[in-house]
Order: structure tokens, then C-alpha cells, then sequence
């Protein structure tokens, strides 16, 4: 037989067995920890990066919270500006008459042509002395009745005027037309309060006049 080879069926002599093979790692070790059969570090493993997404999570849901916070206060703001702006058209164009603690509210609005006109003591005249047409009227219908008329009567036409009215119903000096209930140059106002009495105004180039 060759040198150094061995017949079947037997055993090599001792110091003849072959040289064992180095044996190939199968798994690749983990970075960061001990070789194997080694002990940890004293210090222990180094700590692991904690993840940062929580704080952009949090950056965003402040600026979501700061953008609705912000829509809702320009919403609030003109919500006021609004307010404020229709009570003070309210106020510019709305009339009052008050009395023993009551209170009528009548839409004036803008200026009559009527208005505009120069202050004219003659006319203011005729507007009184017309205005006691409807005075009168108003007072033979208490004779009359025993209650003053509703507002919703006292206006040129229908059955208060062609009954109580003497003669045709009085026409605004400034524009010819008759008068009618609203405050304006040569017109009046008629409230009937809830204590049973009743507040003729009219309104002349001087101011206004209660009857």
C-alpha cells in the first residue's frame, strides 16, 4: 500500500489521525456585544439612540393647535366688528320715543329731500296747525269709543281718516304729499302706550313737537 495510507476495515495507528479543520463560524457575531464566551463590559452595553419622532409629532400637533387657535380669534374679531358695525347702523338710522319707563324703536334712515331743505318757520307752522287735524281725530275717536286708537290706524286712508278725520288728511308743507308716520320733516309719530294714553310727535326744520 502507499505510504501513509491506511487498508480498509482498519484504524490508523495513533499520531497518524488527521489534523482536525478549523471550524467555520456559522452566524456573524451582533455588533456592539462581547465575543461570544466573553463576560459584558463593566460599564455595561452602551445605551440605544432613543427615537426623535415623538417631538416632531408633538412641534406639529402645537402648530395644527396654534393655526386654530388663531383662525378662531380672526372669526371672534369679526364676528365683534360686525356686531359693533349693525348696532351703530342702528343707532344712526333709528328713532326712540320713550315714556314712563317704555320704549319705541321706529326705522329712520337716511335724510329726506324734505330734510335737506332750509329751516322754514312758516312751514313749521303749517305742519303743526295740520298735525292738530290728526290730533283731533285721534281725541274724537276716545269720545268715541273709550279707548285710543291702534298705531296701526292712524294713517292717511281707510276708515279712521274718511270718519274722524275733518276734511281731507293734512299734507306735508315740504314735499305735498300727505303725512305719514314717520320721523321726518312734516310728518309725525303716533304711540299708544300700554298705561292707555298715546304721544303724537311731530317733526319740523326746528326740532320736533309733541301735541
Amino acid at each position: 500500500m502507499p505510504n501513509g495510507t491506511t487498508p480498509p476495515g482498519q484504524y490508523p495507528p495513533p499520531g497518524q489521525y488527521p489534523p482536525p479543520q478549523p471550524q467555520q463560524p456559522w452566524g456573524q457575531q451582533p455588533q456592539g456585544q462581547p465575543q461570544w464566551g466573553q463576560q459584558p463590559p463593566a460599564g455595561g452595553y452602551p445605551p440605544k439612540k432613543k427615537s426623535k419622532a415623538w417631538i416632531w409629532i408633538v412641534v406639529i400637533v402645537a402648530v395644527i393647535f396654534l393655526l386654530l387657535i388663531s383662525v378662531v380669534a380672526v372669526a371672534c374679531f369679526g364676528i365683534v366688528k360686525l356686531g359693533e358695525k349693525a348696532v351703530k347702523t342702528v343707532q344712526e338710522n333709528s328713532y326712540t320715543i320713550s315714556h314712563n319707563g317704555q320704549t319705541r324703536l321706529f326705522w329712520k334712515g337716511a335724510e329726506t329731500a324734505a330734510d335737506k331743505q332750509p329751516a322754514d318757520s312758516l312751514r313749521d307752522n303749517v305742519t303743526l296747525d295740520r298735525a292738530q287735524k290728526v290730533k283731533h281725530a285721534i281725541d274724537d275717536y276716545h269720545a268715541a269709543n273709550g279707548n285710543y286708537p291702534a298705531e296701526s290706524l292712524v294713517v292717511p286712508g281707510g276708515s279712521f281718516a274718511s270718519k274722524y278725520v275733518r276734511g281731507r288728511w293734512p299734507l306735508n308743507p315740504w314735499t305735498s304729499t300727505p303725512m305719514k308716520a314717520t320721523p321726518h320733516r312734516g310728518n309725525y309719530l303716533y304711540v299708544l302706550w300700554d298705561d292707555g294714553t298715546y304721544t303724537l310727535r311731530v317733526f319740523t326744520s326746528e326740532g320736533e313737537k309733541d301735541l
